[in-house]
């Protein structure tokens, strides 16, 4: 039998005289059916760069030693592994993002799945038994270094300016550096600011006992959905008239503001929606003494997807946006978030001049259990402008 079809392949032939199930086709005088399955687009590629800077070398997959300066295509949804090895007289510092100078990891192992491309820097510094000089690297809360100096052996670093971080106070660095015999990477220690915010709920209780509580900025608080009442069913959490998350019981970070956790549900006949989703919160921080616009986005993943990527889109503009943003818009910049971040997670756009107005888009991308990817986007897309207060 002859079967051809750009758009179609045949998953199973059978020769039979009837279907055994649904979405078998006859095809032929011989009475021959054909499952057919829709051919799926072709999965797109992004690249991985690796740049190796000092003594030392880096394996793909335990394998593959790759070059200082490496760059290859990988199909999204790949799962790489990458090990850094230190040569003699070296030492492995930590794992870089390349695009916006940020520490990923210390840890000589890292993974990632492949998803919108990844810039990487794989940084080694000399042994501190053969250096004379040790580097030392002030970074702040997110990774992002703020700076990266050579000090001699048995000296004291000097500490950039104490960092600012929106609703905390800056308390001290987390080790001492007065006498450096070692290459360190040294970040700041926070305390909350005191201002408190009211969680209310609606349809469940907080998990400590009780529907209303008050909470300093950006303490984990945790939602528990009530039974649901009879010939009804648990369909989500809003939070502020937003979907958040298909979890009966949902974990959250406080708000700089009061806010409200709407348990709903629905008919127990009502089929309900089980793909993966991604929420932007309308409400920005915009912070005029660091010059800071934060967004907020929370993801709902779901058993039998794979989560891929995701993060929120950000787009400077004077003007209202005419077109919905995307990842194929052009001059974003793509606030990528780690895999094993908390569902709930920031992205802060930082050094943002006066008068200028950011826009933000979440966006999620996963591979549903049939292995197709599939990239969904925030209803919401939130703005920010850094206006001076009156």
């Amino acid at each position: 039998m002859e079967f051809n079809s750009p758009e179609y392949s045949y998953m199973n032939i059978l020769c039979i005289t009837k279907p055994l199930e649904e979405g078998y086709n006859f095809v032929n005088e011989e009475r021959v059916w054909v499952k057919l399955v829709k051919l799926f687009d072709e999965v797109p590629k992004n690249s991985l760069e690796v740049n190796v800077l000092g003594d030392g070398f880096v394996k793909e997959n335990g394998e593959k030693v790759l070059p200082t300066s490496y760059k290859y295509d990988y199909e999204v949804g790949t799962e790489i592994e990458l090990e850094a090895y230190a040569n003699e007289g070296s030492e492995f510092a930590y794992w870089e993002d390349g695009e916006i100078g940020r520490i990923l990891s210390d840890n000589p192992i890292y993974k990632l799945v492949m998803g919108t491309g990844a810039k990487l820097k794989a940084v080694f510094y000399q042994n501190p038994e053969v250096a004379e000089e040790l580097m030392v690297v002030f970074k702040d809360r997110s990774g992002r270094i703020l700076q990266s100096t050579k000090v001699p052996k048995n000296e004291e670093a000097v500490a950039p300016e104490d960092p600012y971080m929106t609703g905390y106070r800056f308390v001290r660095w987390n080790q001492d550096f007065s006498n450096v015999v070692s290459n360190m990477i040294i970040t700041p220690v926070f305390r909350r600011l005191a201002d408190l915010y009211t969680v209310t709920v609606t349809g469940g209780e907080l998990s400590t006992g009780g529907t209303e509580g008050q909470y300093l900025f950006d303490v984990p608080v945790e939602v528990v959905a009530n039974k649901a009442p009879e010939g009804k069913k648990f369909s989500h959490w809003e939070q502020d008239g937003i979907k958040v998350s298909t979890k009966s019981t949902f974990s959250f970070f406080v708000p700089m503001r009061d806010t409200n956790l709407t348990a709903v549900f629905v008919d127990e006949n009502e089929v309900l929606d089980t793909e993966p989703f991604i929420a932007l919160s309308e409400n920005t921080i915009v912070d005029h003494l660091d010059h800071t616009v934060i967004f907020t986005a929370t993801r709902n993943m779901t058993e039998g997807y794979q989560l891929i990527e995701s993060g929120i889109i950000l787009l400077k503009s004077y003007e209202e946006l005419q077109e919905p943003l995307t990842l194929e818009t052009e001059n974003i910049i793509r606030g990528r978030i780690s895999n094993d971040s908390t569902s709930q997670f920031y992205v802060r756009k930082i050094n943002v001049e006066d008068g200028a107005t950011w826009y933000g888009r979440a966006y999620l991308i996963y591979k549903n259990p049939e292995g197709v990817i599939k990239t969904v986007y925030s209803e919401v897309t939130a703005k920010g402008t850094m206006e001076l207060p009156e």
